[in-house]
């Protein structure tokens, strides 16, 4: 996704606007991409589709916010938070 979404070529005072593509390509994907993570998981986990819409937020707000491009400490509580489910429902 990285490559397909280059940094636009701005004058930059904050973020690169083309963060926003690739969040989008990432936001497009995540529902597919985190069933494949469950499925390298515990194999006994069947029910894990029905936690995908609530830790899916966790992982996308983990990346910065889409609107002031930047990116802080509580992106990081996210992706903690994000781990951390992930490992109470057995992934």
């Amino acid at each position: 996704m990285l490559d397909e979404c280059p940094p636009i070529d701005q004058p930059m005072r904050f973020g690169n606007k083309a963060f926003k593509n690739w969040l989008d390509k990432v936001i497009s994907n995540v529902d597919s991409d985190l069933s494949i993570i469950a499925a390298g998981g515990n194999p006994d986990f069947k029910n894990f589709d029905k936690a995908i819409p609530e830790i899916r937020e966790y992982l996308i707000e983990s990346f910065g916010s889409y609107e002031r491009i930047d990116y802080g400490t509580g992106h990081e509580l996210n992706f903690f938070i994000f781990l951390y489910c992930m490992c109470k429902i057995g992934i």
